[in-house]
């Protein structure tokens, strides 16, 4: 199998605030730390293969960034992780930014400015997948990038003439949606979205039946996540309810994508989707765990940590699915 992994999606800067109590309204004041981090599904995604352990020239990242600071941070941020960076640097925008409250049980309150992603065209992109041809393609928050969001059918058809095993993390921030999702059912190998976005996708107000709406819409894998409360997968005739790993939750965000970087690390190791999707989704679910456990997206997993959760909780979890 080709194991060469692009990454295509936002590339921020996440700008993460530590618990704050009480609610943030006009003249209310709040002690706590801040911290700026590499961020965007596309880039945490890529920062977590790297954390476990693949060579990072066999890791591709794309995305638009701004010519700023903050773009700078990025590309170093490239640099260290040696990733091979394929960004794409606009002129008449900043770099993306998220401002990421952090509230008591873990909760999340976002301000999000999509800067440079809104320009993120699909000819660029196409351009460096045409050129790379990748064993897996990854794409994630396509909805932040207009461009990309209207030609993801047509994006994920070129992947697939190029035999990669396509991956969609369907992100949405807002109630709506451009209703291209559904079309791209039959270049999608797997497609990952959570309760809130199945909910506007879908209409389905439960997991499960959106799962089984998204697969009677052809996509062949369906991934559902509900936070604490777990997920539920469906493929062929199955339909499987998760629950979550016990770790001790200190930061939320980026949960979704260490979750993807799950499946594609499983994948890539596997030589292809397995016929049984069980031991996929616990390790999925084991980087997600992992990565909530310290502030920021790509910090708290490893390979040695999601490999000790599967071996303490594991069995447990795997007792308990239903």
């Amino acid at each position: 199998m080709n194991n060469t992994i692009f990454c295509a999606g936002t590339i921020v800067v996440d700008i993460i605030t530590g618990e704050v109590r009480g609610a943030v309204k006009p003249d209310s004041g709040h002690n706590t730390g801040i911290s700026s981090n590499a961020g965007g599904n596309a880039l945490n995604v890529a920062l977590d293969l790297s954390g476990l352990e693949i060579a990072g020239d066999n890791i591709i990242c794309c995305g638009a960034i701004g010519n700023d600071p903050e773009g700078d941070f990025l590309k170093s941020t490239f640099k260290k992780s040696k990733i091979n960076d394929q960004s794409i640097t606009v002129d008449d925008a900043g770099t993306g930014k998220a401002i990421i409250v952090t509230f008591d049980n873990g909760r999340r309150g976002f301000i999000v400015d999509k800067g440079a992603s809104i320009h993120f065209k699909s000819d660029d992109l196409l351009s460096k997948l045409n050129k790379i041809k990748p064993g897996i393609f990854y794409i994630g928050e396509s909805p932040a990038s207009p461009d990309i969001d209207g030609n993801l059918k047509y994006i994920l058809k070129q992947a697939k003439e190029m035999n990669c095993i396509n991956i969609v993390d369907y992100i949405i921030l807002s109630d709506s949606h451009s209703g291209s999702l559904f079309e791209c059912a039959p270049y999608t190998d797997i497609l990952h979205i959570n309760e809130y976005e199945a909910k506007v996708v879908t209409g389905q107000t439960d997991i499960a039946k959106g799962a089984q709406f998204l697969r009677e819409k052809g996509f062949p894998v369906v991934f559902v996540s509900e936070g604490e409360k777990g997920f539920v997968f469906s493929y062929g005739d199955t339909l499987k309810r998760f629950p979550v790993f016990n770790v001790n939750c200190i930061d939320a965000t980026g949960a979704g994508d260490a979750f993807c970087l799950g499946i594609i690390y499983y994948v890539l190791n596997g030589g292809g989707i397995p016929d049984d999707l069980t031991d996929l989704a616990l390790f999925a679910s084991a980087c997600g765990a992992c990565a909530v456990t310290e502030t920021g997206c790509t910090k708290g997993l490893t390979l040695k940590k999601a490999e000790n959760l599967l071996k303490t909780q594991g069995p447990e979890i795997r007792d308990n699915i239903c």
